[in-house]
């Protein structure tokens, strides 16, 4: 096959396949979506994971990751000095721990979720976790 046949083929190829593939379907076979009972939304998730995010001391007014990306059932570790930096969550999951140096909660719920420092928030002392699945890259941050 020369190079002109290929081009002028290459259309017409293109052609049948939108014909064959999206044409009209009879009503004998409709297609038909079903549910698969049982079937975990993260069949291949590896077991639950905890990420650490450290706060305050030489991080000043800053997370360290501010950005996190989970799947259902993992747990972050917050840690740093509560008493200087009360943690507090946007969508009220937990009560504010303001005191001792370590703080564990763990996500069940796919969503978006805000924290942010009680005396520092207003100044950039905040953070954001994303629990679902990790095939996504949000555009933006609260």
């Amino acid at each position: 096959m020369n190079k002109n046949s290929l081009v002028l083929s290459t259309p017409l190829t293109v052609l049948v396949l939108i014909l064959v593939g999206f044409g009209p379907r009879s009503s004998a076979s409709p297609l038909t979506l079903r549910p698969v009972p049982d079937r975990p939304i993260f069949a291949n998730h590896p077991a639950a994971q905890t990420v650490i995010v450290h706060f305050g001391g030489a991080l000043g007014f800053n997370y360290n990751p501010k950005s996190i990306f989970l799947s259902p059932g993992d747990t972050i570790t917050w840690q740093g000095d509560f008493t200087m930096h009360p943690l507090v969550s946007d969508e009220a999951l937990w009560s504010t721990p303001n005191t001792g140096s370590s703080f564990a909660f763990t996500f069940n719920q796919p969503g978006v979720y805000h924290f942010h420092c009680f005396f520092h928030g207003a100044i950039g002392m905040r953070g954001t976790v994303f629990v679902g699945d990790h095939s996504f890259v949000p555009l933006a941050e609260k």
